[in-house]
């Protein structure tokens, strides 16, 4: 019976604080940044104490590490989950473009911790910030690497392939933010994947022309 409490309240009053703790920091740490937002004010907005924010994180760098593991978890997740039965390769790398397009528009706090602002500048602290941050950049590799066994690819470095993609994708959502635009146009997705798969060259490159890294 108390198992069973436990799960539909969440976990216990300890979780419900700690989640009421990281929903205010990632709306503060969106709209202010790193620096300018103090424990005091998410401690205000999650409806705790100051000291009840340090029972749940050792420090302020923690709970924003927090938010970017939650952030880079709901991406992986929703690409994971949305592609799952969809086997074809083609058509999977199509629906995980779709669900980072996704992400992105109903995620704009966490898209904003993660690709707007810096962490804390300190050496250490940034240095993780930037390596976990580009360790979800791989997301598409299993994609890329199972297209190109079933030759549905072409032979490429799947590694900088999804690093590309990754980037055209945050680049096409930046470019809708800028122009006023509040979310990708319809179809985003299939015009990502099909200039990923038609290239520049009208056709004119071949495989052979394109060098392969090392793996």
């Amino acid at each position: 019976m108390r198992a069973s409490k436990r799960k539909r309240d969440g976990g216990g009053p300890a979780n419900r604080r700690k989640g009421q703790i990281l929903a205010a920091a990632i709306e503060l740490f969106s709209r202010y940044g790193f620096y300018e937002t103090e424990v005091e004010a998410i401690a205000k907005v999650a409806g705790v104490s100051k000291g009840t924010v340090y029972n749940h994180f050792a420090n302020k760098h923690a709970l924003f590490m927090e938010t970017v593991e939650l952030g880079i978890e709901r991406i992986s997740k929703l690409i994971d989950e949305s592609t799952r039965d969809v086997a074809d390769p083609a058509s999977r790398l199509e629906t995980a473009v779709d669900a980072y397009l996704s992400f992105l528009r109903e995620n704009r706090h966490l898209y904003r911790i993660l690709f707007l602002h810096r962490s804390t500048g300190r050496d250490a602290e940034e240095l993780r910030f930037a390596e976990r941050l580009l360790s979800h950049f791989s997301l598409f590799e299993r994609i890329l690497a199972d297209g190109v066994e079933r030759k549905t690819f072409r032979r490429v470095d799947v590694r900088m392939a999804s690093f590309a993609i990754t980037g055209m994708i945050l680049a096409a959502h930046r470019a809708q933010l800028s122009v006023g635009a509040g979310k990708a146009p319809a179809g985003a997705a299939f015009r990502i994947t099909k200039l990923i798969f038609d290239g520049l060259a009208g056709g004119h490159s071949k495989p052979e022309d394109v060098p392969v890294s090392p793996a």
